[in-house]
């Protein structure tokens, strides 16, 4: 349905900031310096890129916040919201982000939506995750944490 979610990682905010992070937001750098690792694997997850589509209109100004929640249940992981966004049953599918955000999927037609953002942004699988503990660890994590690429809602790189 066009949102994709990646972990808060060093190797992310170089690609999207530059060696030094310049311009990177207050709350993103605050996050990846002084989060908190409370769990095995645990990772920030972000809304990383809101792609057009009918689903995400208005929601474009919610890029690179944390999620906190979906669907009322905490994120642990990047893998852990692809298992919570599969498991719901809701009409909607709803996200919690930092700053009191909200964003509300309708369920129906995702999976439709999710293919047409796809096709149109070049994404050859709607949900891809990594296992690529070699060169994508969380920062402040060890080698050994769960990392992932990104994820996209309603089935694999998109939502």
């Amino acid at each position: 349905g066009g949102l994709v979610f990646v972990p808060l990682t060093e190797p992310f905010l170089t690609e999207e900031y530059g060696r030094d992070w310049d311009g990177c937001p207050a709350r993103l750098l605050h996050l990846a310096l002084h989060g908190k690792v409370e769990h095995p694997g645990q990772q920030a997850v972000l809304l990383s890129e809101v792609l057009a589509c009918e689903f995400t209109q208005g929601y474009e100004v919610h890029r690179r916040r944390q999620v906190l929640r979906c669907d009322a249940q905490s994120v642990r992981s990047l893998r852990h919201l692809a298992a919570l966004i599969a498991g719901c049953r809701e009409p909607f599918l709803r996200f919690e982000l930092a700053g009191d955000h909200i964003i509300a999927l309708r369920r129906d037609g995702i999976e439709e939506a999710t293919r047409i953002v796809a096709g149109l942004n070049q994404i050859a699988q709607h949900q891809h995750l990594l296992d690529s503990r070699d060169f994508l660890s969380p920062i402040g994590a060890s080698a050994s944490t769960e990392a992932s690429a990104g994820v996209g809602v309603g089935g694999p790189n998109a939502v």
